[in-house]
């Protein structure tokens, strides 16, 4: 797994974001999280209890930006609070 700082994350996410993935991971609502190669699969529940899967690769650009393709079974579809809760609970 690629290593990443909270100011890594704060350049991905926007800040009401990631206060709602940390509300999510103090909630404990991070169910599962593994770490697959460069990425990590994970389940989290939502604010209301459905439960979403997430799929996520991080890597680096040439200039060291964090960069991450991922997907989660929310509406949102990626790049949402329960991403989020997910990298923060790696942290």
């Amino acid at each position: 797994m690629i290593p990443f700082t909270k100011n890594d994350l704060a350049s991905l996410f926007t800040p009401q974001v990631l206060d709602r993935g940390r509300q999510l991971l103090s909630a404990g609502k991070v169910l599962s999280r593994e770490v697959v190669g460069d990425g990590m699969i994970g389940s989290v529940a939502g604010s209301h209890g459905e439960q979403y899967a997430q799929t996520l690769e991080l890597r680096r650009s040439k200039n060291g930006r964090l960069l991450i393709g991922d997907d989660c079974s929310c509406y949102v579809g990626s790049r949402c609070k329960h991403v989020a809760a997910l990298l923060l609970n790696h942290l």
